[in-house]
């Protein structure tokens, strides 16, 4: 019976433990091949054209990250905690989880077994 129980927990616990994964397509200026290969060189080393190429990436990269955070912030602002399926999931999970640990404790201690 243990057994059992121990298997369906291992069974609920590995479904309760997706993860959400988030891909973006959109174009980031901070991955842009020659703005890194810039990035890497020395700044005495590069021509004055590149160094303006540099300067203006670098200000497209920090409005871009600023964008970003802003988007999430405004997304996590929209959201209650509640309001998420993944929320809910994992209470779900966490009660079972926790209902099944309890009956595990009780039927160790022998609380399980009656006596008709």
């Amino acid at each position: 019976m243990k057994a059992i129980a121990f298997i369906l927990g291992v069974v609920l616990i590995s479904g309760c433990t997706t993860t959400r994964i988030v891909v973006s397509d959109e174009y980031s200026p901070c991955k842009d091949s020659l703005y890194l290969s810039l990035k890497s060189q020395p700044l005495d080393q590069l021509t004055d054209r590149e160094y303006e190429y540099l300067l203006m990436k670098d200000r497209d990269c920090l409005d871009f990250q600023r964008s970003q955070l802003q988007r999430v912030n405004k997304q996590a602002a929209r959201e209650s905690v509640w309001s998420s399926p993944m929320t809910w999931l994992w209470t779900t999970c966490g009660l079972i989880v926790g209902g099944m640990a309890a009956w595990m404790l009780l039927e160790g201690h022998g609380y399980g077994h009656h006596s008709y």
